[in-house]
């Protein structure tokens, strides 16, 4: 029998020596200055690896301890053992809600389709260098505060993307990124045409074109069919299926580009 005793460790207050172990980790601040932002980032990881390794076996140590006086007080005890599990994060600054205020808007309006997350970021550092330190990937795909959606849906609704964006559907940074691209390729697209579909029990008309319909056998059923050849490729296409396209789409006719 095993129970596990999970605790959530704050670098600044739970266990002694705690504090000299942040202080020794600190990068110095001449060496913050020249260094560039990768660099900073990636000694940043290594020291958080560290911290918490260290911070884990400090916590498993006084966890251990603190059960042998149960073990003494309660013998009925002796098959519990220790797990922990801790959780180092880096404590927000002050007024950081203005970085999800500036990536939001840079994701709107500033920034094109092309601009990789990790542009996107550099730019917001420069925009807001008192935050640099704190800005790092994994904001992309950490789910979003519900005041910070909030602000996210009210800039989207003010913006020209407003009502081709589900936000029911947006939860992260990057879950944004994806939809704007999306709902900009859409607006950014081709005119496209309407032209009307005809259905029979022997044919297809689509706009011009007409499909004679063949009976497809499969699984020991039939289906009325169509085939066409697209750039020397041959489909056919179940008349079934295109009705229920038709049907979810809740459209009565297909955007098709007319042959040149």
């Amino acid at each position: 029998m095993q129970a596990e005793l999970n605790s959530t460790i704050l670098a600044e207050t739970a266990l002694p020596h705690t504090e000299e172990i942040l202080k020794a980790a600190n990068l110095q601040k001449h060496d913050r200055i020249t260094q560039s932002s990768s660099e900073r980032f990636t000694n940043q990881r290594y020291t958080r690896r560290e911290i918490q390794s260290r911070v884990e076996a400090a916590s498993k140590q006084a966890g251990e301890a603190e059960l042998k006086k149960i073990h003494a007080e309660m013998p009925n005890t002796d098959l519990f053992q220790v797990h922990v599990q801790s959780r180092l994060f880096i404590k927000r600054q002050k007024g950081f809600h203005k970085v999800y205020h500036t990536l939001v808007e840079t994701i709107l309006f500033r920034s094109s389709d092309k601009q990789t997350q990790k542009a996107i970021l550099e730019s917001v550092r420069k925009l807001l260098p008192d935050y640099a330190d704190s800005l790092n990937a994994n904001i992309w795909t950490q789910e979003l505060a519900p005041y910070n959606l909030k602000m996210l849906r009210k800039k989207v609704s003010c913006s020209e993307l407003a009502g081709r964006i589900h936000l029911a559907e947006i939860k992260t940074l990057s879950s944004l990124k994806k939809a704007v691209k999306a709902a900009r390729a859409v607006a950014n697209a081709d005119p496209t045409y309407k032209p009307t579909i005809t259905i029979t029990d022997e044919k297809v008309i689509i706009g011009k074109r007409l499909f004679t319909t063949y009976i497809k056998s499969a699984n020991e059923k039939s289906y009325p069919s169509f085939r066409f050849t697209n750039k020397g490729v041959r489909h056919a296409i179940r008349v079934d299926s295109l009705k229920a396209l038709m049907e979810a789409c809740d459209i009565t006719t297909i955007q098709v580009k007319p042959a040149k």
